[in-house]
């Protein structure tokens, strides 16, 4: 799966309505278009990508590269890998600055035969997880 999806609740939906229309009203009480504008886009852009379904990905472990859906991602693009148990989640580090951490979602994998298998091509290196990330599934997106 593409992420973990959690079903949205008419309490979460409910939230993100308040809190763009509180951000709407400070805008309007400042005189602020620009407050207005990313409330009206910011909670609209939450309420539909927190509805939406994941996509399903396969990866495949390869001699050259990681194959995730139809893109190859060459071993010499990628700097190190790490997996994150608690969050199930494979974590990709690119060659490149602008590369951010890649999240693959493991699902029922084994976790212990990735690592040995990526271990023959990448060096493992601990990561952090995002503080975005930490907030998204602290606020069940």
């Amino acid at each position: 799966m593409e992420y973990n999806h959690s079903k949205k609740s008419a309490i979460w939906s409910a939230s993100i309505i308040i809190v763009a229309i509180s951000f709407i009203i400070i805008g309007i009480w400042k005189y602020d278009i620009t407050i207005i504008i990313l409330a009206i886009l910011g909670g609209f852009t939450i309420l539909r990508f927190g509805h939406k379904k994941p996509k399903n990905i396969v990866f495949t472990i390869r001699n050259d590269g990681l194959q995730i859906n139809n893109k190859l991602r060459e071993y010499k693009n990628i700097k190190s890998f790490w997996i994150f148990e608690e969050y199930n989640e494979l974590a990709l580090h690119g060659q490149k600055k602008i590369m951010p951490l890649i999240h693959i979602n493991l699902g029922s994998e084994d976790k212990k035969r990735i690592k040995e298998l990526l271990l023959k091509f990448l060096p493992i290196e601990e990561e952090n997880y995002p503080i975005h990330d930490i907030f998204a599934r602290f606020i069940g997106y």
